[in-house]
């Protein structure tokens, strides 16, 4: 399915626009809040969602649609300035690259932003964390003057960018200048990178025998990167000259975004999706035309609830013998 459009992208200004803070109900996995113009209306480009999407949404806003004046009136918290509304926060690494660095593009065309705001999320946060700092730095926005908004705020001006993705849904054509300006790929890369979970705290790792998975790319050719042990800049450094990157099904594979365009992907399938891919994978691999190859699903179920497993390698071993 084609998940990658161009659809109509403005940046509009309210005035005395209000910001209704994020409130999550944990129970029902939905989450309230958003963004209303002065006549107390909901604001649609603040939202985390496209309105038309008919798809099952992940983790969704219960949307408010107006706001009485009444309430308006009673924020006490005011900011004054012209601020840029950067869309919903949040420090889970695929989550930031795909959702969080979506308005970005609007900070390039115009550059007297008095500073920047995003509002909190599901996964909350007291400040920015350091690697998305870089991340900001880098596509043009200055994290010292970008502000997580945790209570109701009113802004004197708050310009609202068309948001350049839409999870599990669809992105803009126009995102995967983002990532370049972060990463400035090389025309063509040379490197076979494995990205491995195998050292991370046991909660985070899906594959209890990821180590054999690893052995078997080496003898392909792989280098093994533990991503948690590299800087930033170092991460990005290695993904710009990537040919081929390889890694479980999940976030890591959404590095394919630095990647040279036409470089390669393999998807190893865990559990969750044992013979297709993650939609927004799909929507990172059509953003930059990247060639994505599966490794369904073989192997042993350990614990259902936690989607752990064991790989049957010689399913590894038999793909890359006839793939590589």
């Amino acid at each position: 399915m084609k998940r990658i459009e161009n659809y109509p992208l403005r940046c509009s200004e309210y005035k005395n626009a209000t910001l209704i803070a994020t409130q999550v109900d944990r129970v029902n996995k939905t989450f309230s809040g958003g963004i209303y113009d002065r006549h107390g209306n909901i604001i649609t480009d603040s939202l985390r969602q496209d309105p038309s999407y008919t798809g099952v949404p992940a983790f969704p806003q219960e949307i408010t649609r107006t706001v009485q004046d009444h309430y308006v009136e009673s924020i006490t918290n005011k900011i004054k300035g012209q601020y840029l509304y950067l869309g919903a926060y949040t420090y889970h690494y695929g989550h930031f690259l795909l959702e969080s660095l979506s308005r970005i593009w609007a900070a390039q065309e115009k550059t007297n932003y008095t500073g920047f705001v995003f509002s909190e999320f599901v996964i909350q946060s007291e400040q920015l964390k350091s690697f998305t700092e870089v991340f900001l730095s880098r596509a043009g926005v200055d994290p010292t003057k970008t502000l997580i908004i945790k209570e109701n705020t009113k802004f004197e001006s708050l310009h609202i960018p068309t948001p350049l993705f839409y999870i599990g849904n669809k992105a803009h054509r126009e995102y995967i200048n983002t990532f370049k300006r972060i990463s400035n790929p090389l025309k063509n890369g040379t490197l076979r990178v494995y990205l491995s979970r195998s050292n991370l705290q046991k909660r985070k790792r899906m594959v209890v025998n990821e180590k054999a998975i690893e052995q078997a790319f080496i003898e392909h050719g792989f280098i093994i990167v533990h991503p948690e042990k590299l800087s930033v800049e170092q991460q990005l450094t290695l993904y710009r000259s990537c040919h081929t990157l390889a890694s479980l099904d999940g976030s890591a594979l959404h590095n394919g975004v630095f990647l040279p365009r036409k470089s390669r992907i393999i998807n190893i399938c865990t559990s969750r999706y044992p013979n297709r891919l993650n939609t927004n994978q799909s929507i990172c691999n059509q953003l930059n035309d990247l060639k994505c190859e599966l490794i369904p699903f073989q192997g042993e179920v350990i614990d259902l609830e936690k989607q752990v497993t064991r790989f049957d390698i010689p399913t590894i071993k038999r793909w890359l013998r006839k793939n590589m």
